[in-house]
């Protein structure tokens, strides 16, 4: 006798999801307890809505990666394999070395921005990271670090604006990472890894023990540990990052004119130097071009990726506290220690002129021959390469309950998260330290300068970080009616949240002390209440409308509320066919960095000063000043309208395809005028530009302003094919996202100084490729599994364009992954990640501790070896 379950019908439509597995299997395991019993049909959550149901496919359309997923794609970390996401923008983590964020990993979904990506663990929000990144302006973010990778069960991904049920912070998406529960018995793994060229070394090491069938013994207690490793990889050691200077390769030479052996400058026009020449490199330059000796700093000792360890304890406990009610409690605890040397060693800085465009030597120091005052450019080598070290802790803690009351299900929670940075960079140099002992410091001998002299020049600095969350969550939810489709269904709930963060830099830091660098410090609370409601009401057995309003009420550094809807249609036709769409209005709430009364300093490099270059010489055509940023609590909300249309077929059995079309329009976007553009703009506004006495500029101002907008239009593509057959099972996908419109409107500076509308289109520029996707191909036969896989990442502009280079290449690189269970109980997987041995494709820019390609969108590991082995036992 065959009985159709309910829910398993819509479960034909993407078979390989999860979350239709759970149904059918829930579904049947209902059955299988009689056939005289009405089959119980279990609903679950699924990301994107706060009500349960049967069907994992909604009106949104919603990505899972489960663990298989995450092995094949090669990742050791969370972060790596939401990277890999093809909605997934450009990334800022440990590939970018020289930031003001160490230690941590943001993801960027559809390229709007890390504060635009809602980051979830257990669909409940986690600490924002209490350093910023600076991308325009400061972006806070949800650290992916601090995940560990072992703990987790699968990853949701809800690719539409979900701020009518999560509150802001969700315009680009959401991503909700499911941690393991539930588990019995124990799990140990081993993981080991090594680039080919025998550097890069990884290891590591999970367990997790689980005891309790809730469905039996009424309760779960589960925990588990990990963790990992991964030894330093020098900018040095790879060919394609080996040197500044890429005009060999078509690009730009990017070497610093900061150098030892450095540069004289007649800063005076004495005439003192041979020939009329107004700079002259020392005598023993070897790397000497336009009249500057220069410096390659990735040659210095950099990192390419930096060492780190990250250890981590994860638990949960559940117990059933009668028929209708289990308590819970969670507690996640990971301590993050990275090291990278970070920047060469520091430039000059002449504490007179208050410039870092050289030092002045004064008559009859060791190191001035002339008769007159000379410039000096150099960089202090003996002080040593700038390493910073920094120790990310953090807590997360949760208590709380769910059952039933009457009809109804009701949940509750308190949670609690805190993030702890430390960060010392050593090797630093103060303007005070250097104004001291200059008259003693041998430029041109610097063998000859004494320990104790380089230790009375060397200065640590140190940075504090500090962010918590306070939250309580509760809803109810249920079916209030019936309609001719189904039960109309609702959810409705409150949520309350303290947030508190501060990120304080040392006094030499802030105030531009520090030789050749920046910091940035800031510090806020604030409060924010919400109320939601949503309905799911299927009209007919194919039909289901949904609907969801959430107002956010914010008070503390900055005081908005702001409410955002949402409606959704999921039309499902026949078994194999079905179409989705929704439409909604999203908003963020400027952060705590933006609108903080703190600043960031930041240097800016070849700016022109329109006021004083005129006969189009340096120093007044080619700047290199510092720029504060302070924050506005002026700010308003950015808003967004997001709609999106899909549709999922089965045209055959084991063939799902889907298509899922999206278009955002975000306004009163929160941005920053570019320092060029305030130079340009207001130049002659010294609550803006600040200038000496003598006319030079010395400083910018810069606060963020509601200033852009941006219009994004795309799609998202997924196809999957199983295929059964005497040889094994094979499995084939491929999933891609395509930007036909990302057009970026802003205020720019016109030639005669005044300010205009402009709009750009940013698809297949610099850090937004027009394409991106994976494919796979997968086999597997009894004890055997198989599978390669591509990332693609289509070409974009170079950062820097010259005439023979203006386009990065398209780039693919493929993993290889093999596993075999034959031994009772244990796993072995083998995976080569890069199978080619590829470097990134070329673009013509530097960081400074990076050359030649673009860290934010390309590994430069090169070829890698991982071995990962995993022991059950009960």
């Amino acid at each position: 006798m065959k009985t159709r379950i309910k829910g398993a019908a819509n479960c034909r439509i993407r078979k390989s999801s999860l979350l239709c597995a759970v149904v059918v299997a829930a579904a049947q395991a209902g059955w299988a307890q009689g056939q005289d019993a009405t089959p119980r049909v279990e609903k679950i959550e699924v990301t994107g809505s706060n009500i349960k149901r049967v069907e994992g496919e909604t009106a949104s359309p919603i990505q899972i990666i489960n663990r298989k997923d995450i092995e094949r794609s090669g990742a050791v970390t969370m972060n790596e394999a939401l990277q890999k996401l093809t909605s997934s923008g450009y990334a800022s983590d440990e590939r970018i070395t020289n930031t003001f964020t160490p230690g941590a990993a943001a993801l960027n979904l559809r390229a709007l921005g890390f504060n635009s990506t809602l980051v979830l663990v257990n669909g409940r929000r986690l600490p924002t990271f209490p350093f910023a990144q600076q991308f325009g302006t400061p972006q806070g973010f949800q650290d992916l670090n601090s995940i560990p990778l072992g703990a987790v069960e699968r990853v949701e991904i809800l690719k539409d604006g979900a701020s009518a049920v999560y509150g802001a912070d969700a315009v680009a998406g959401v991503v909700n990472i499911i941690l393991r529960r539930d588990f019995e018995g124990g799990e140990a793994v081993v993981r080991l890894g090594q680039t080919s060229r025998n550097d890069g070394e990884q290891m590591g090491a999970a367990l997790t023990f689980g005891k309790g069938n809730p469905s039996v013994d009424g309760y779960n207690a589960l925990i588990t540990l990990e963790i990992q490793k991964q030894e330093e990889v020098l900018s040095g050691s790879r060919g394609f990052t080996s040197t500044e200077d890429l005009r060999a390769r078509g690009g730009s030479d990017f070497r610093s004119s900061f150098a030892s052996p450095g540069t004289y400058i007649d800063f005076l026009g004495s005439g003192v130097l041979p020939g009329g020449a107004q700079t002259l490199p020392a005598a023993n330059c070897t790397t000497a071009r336009a009249g500057f000796c220069r410096l390659d700093r990735v040659r210095e000792g950099s990192s390419l990726s930096p060492e780190s360890e990250r250890v981590s304890a994860l638990g949960r406990f559940s117990i059933d506290a009668n028929a209708n009610t289990q308590l819970y409690a969670e507690f996640g605890l990971s301590k993050n220690e990275q090291q990278t040397h970070t920047l060469a060693p520091a430039g000059d800085y002449d504490p007179v002129l208050g410039r870092v465009n050289f030092v002045v030597l004064p008559v009859g120091h060791n190191s001035n021959p002339y008769s007159t005052p000379i410039g000096f450019r150099y960089r202090f080598n003996d002080v040593g390469v700038r390493v910073s070290d920094t120790e990310v802790e953090t807590l997360r803690l949760l208590a709380g309950g769910k059952g039933k009351v009457g009809m109804f299900d009701w949940e509750a929670a308190l949670t609690y998260g805190k993030v702890d940075i430390t960060n010392l960079t050593t090797n630093h140099m103060t303007v005070a330290q250097l104004a001291a002992n200059l008259s003693a410091y041998n430029f041109l001998n610097p063998s000859a300068n004494s320990p104790s002299l380089l230790s009375r020049m060397r200065f640590s600095d140190p940075r504090i970080g500090e962010s918590e969350v306070k939250g309580l969550d509760a809803k109810l939810s249920g079916d209030l009616m019936q309609l001719p489709g189904g039960a109309l269904a609702f959810a409705a709930g409150i949520e309350v949240r303290e947030e508190e963060l501060s990120d304080t830099a040392s006094p030499e830091s802030i105030s531009g002390q520090l030789v050749g660098s920046g910091g940035t410090s800031a510090f806020g609370s604030r409060k924010v209440g919400a109320a939601f409601l949503e309905f799911s009401a299927p009209i007919r057995k194919d039909l289901e409308v949904v609907a969801a309003i959430r107002n956010d009420r914010y008070s503390g550094n900055y005081k908005a509320s702001a409410s955002s809807p949402k409606i959704g249609v999921r039309y499902q036709p026949t078994s194999n066919l079905l179409f989705r769409a929704s439409h909604g209005k999203s908003f963020r709430a400027p952060s705590l960095f933006e609108t903080t009364p703190a600043g960031t300093l930041g240097f800016f490099f070849g700016l022109v000063d329109p006021v004083r270059c005129i006969a189009g010489t340096e120093p007044d055509c080619s700047l290199d000043i510092n720029a504060n940023t302070v924050g506005n609590p002026g700010l308003k909300p950015e808003r967004s309208k997001i709609s999106n249309f899909g549709v999922v077929v089965e045209p055959i059995k084991n063939l799902s395809i889907g298509i899922d079309f999206f278009k955002i329009d975000r306004t009163d976007e929160i941005g920053a005028f570019a320092p060029q553009q305030l130079l340009t703009l207001f130049a002659r506004d010294p609550s803006i530009v600040v200038r000496a006495s003598t006319g030079e500029v010395i400083g910018l101002n810069i606060v963020p302003v509601n200033l852009n907008k941006t219009k994004a239009e795309g799609f998202d593509l997924d196809i999957r094919f199983t295929r059964q057959t005497g040889l094994g099972t094979f499995e084939f996908t491929t999933a891609a996202s395509y930007f036909s419109k990302y057009d970026f409107t802003t205020v720019t500076a016109q030639a005669d100084g005044t300010a205009a509308q402009s709009t750009s289109t940013f698809i297949s520029t610099y850090n937004l490729p027009r394409w991106r996707r994976t494919h796979s191909i997968g086999w597997s036969k009894g004890d055997w599994e198989l599978n390669l896989r591509g990332d693609y990442m289509a070409e974009s502009d170079t950062l820097v364009q010259t005439p023979s280079i203006a386009r990065i290449s398209r780039d693919e690189v493929y993993t290889l992954t093999a596993a075999y269970t034959g031994f009772k109980n244990l796993r072995i997987v083998g995976t080569i990640n890069n199978v080619m041995d590829k470097d990134p494709p070329f673009s013509n820019e530097s960081q400074g501790t990076t050359a030649g390609y673009n860290p934010s969108l390309h590994s430069p590991l090169g070829r890698n070896f991982q071995l990962a082995f995993t022991y059950k036992f009960r």
